[in-house]
């Protein structure tokens, strides 16, 4: 080989790579846009069509408090009913402590429209939140392809279309947490206490979440147990404050009890009576609520 097919060969292999790069780039950019579409096409579909039953459920509660009524029962009392359009019973799907129904107190002033809408669009901003702070560890940035690649798979991922369409609180839950794991893997004494106490804002929203105590305690993460009981004793204190120590009992003695047997269902004699609930549906087409 001459010298002068040597030089060739050697500008052209780069130069080929080059443009593979910039075509698979492209290619994956153009199907980050469809995916990308398809995705906010799903989003405006269950902010105008779905029910979101958990955020029903969620909604129900703050309007039941709102109107200074219990957001463990279903209210056809008042007119119009406090009714989450699903639940078949007198006892209501809304199964988390108190404090997180006053949390829901201001959306319920709003229309159930306004509301899913607002609910949904604080949810997609708590999830690319998590994904922000993930990204600034694992810097995808530095790898367009790879960056690429994981924007496609976040928009395609099936569980996401799920969490819209029934309007769950886990998105909240992903960031208090995610923000959680990176404050603790900091290791700085300041940021194990903060590190505690979102966990035990989480535990409020999801009780699962007690589950971190254990592992912390087996990590020796004291600093973080810390602002866990930090965290823990200011809800408590919230509660006590907005919520009152009988509501609070009542959860611990009476709903608690009732979740643990039935969940979000209710038991045999707490059917909502059948001419009450052909009152709800009356006028409806069918498959809505």
């Amino acid at each position: 080989m001459t010298y002068t097919e040597t030089t060739i060969s050697q500008r052209t292999t780069p130069t080929l790579g080059n443009n593979l790069q910039r075509l698979s780039r492209t290619l994956l950019a153009l199907i980050l846009l469809v995916t990308t579409i398809r995705l906010i096409g799903y989003i405006v579909r269950f902010i105008g069509e779905s029910l979101q039953m958990d955020f029903a459920a969620f909604y129900t509660a703050g309007e039941a408090l709102n109107a200074g009524f219990s957001p463990y029962r279903t209210h056809l009392q008042v007119d119009p009913p406090i009714w989450d359009g699903i639940n078949e019973f007198l006892t209501s799907r809304f199964l988390y402590p108190p404090l997180v129904a006053t949390f829901f107190q201001p959306l319920a002033r709003l229309d159930y429209a306004g509301a899913k809408m607002v609910w949904t669009l604080l949810g997609l901003l708590c999830l690319l939140l998590s994904l922000w702070l993930v990204n600034r560890h694992v810097h995808l940035e530095r790898s367009p392809t790879l960056l690429l690649i994981f924007a496609i798979l976040v928009t395609t991922y099936y569980p996401l279309l799920t969490y819209l369409e029934r309007g769950q609180i886990d998105a909240l839950n992903l960031l208090l947490l995610t923000a959680a794991i990176f404050a603790l893997l900091a290791a700085k004494r300041s940021t194990g206490v903060v590190a505690g106490i979102l966990i035990a804002l989480a535990t409020l929203f999801k009780l699962q979440c007690i589950y971190f105590v254990p592992f912390l305690l087996w990590r020796r993460q004291w600093w973080a147990l810390a602002g866990y009981g930090m965290g823990a004793a200011a809800l408590l204190a919230v509660s006590l404050a907005v919520n009152g120590p009988t509501a609070l009992l009542g959860y611990l003695r009476v709903e608690m009890p009732r979740i643990a047997q039935y969940g979000d269902l209710g038991a045999a004699d707490q059917f909502i009576d059948r001419a009450d609930w052909a009152a709800l549906h009356s006028g409806l087409p069918d498959g809505y609520t």
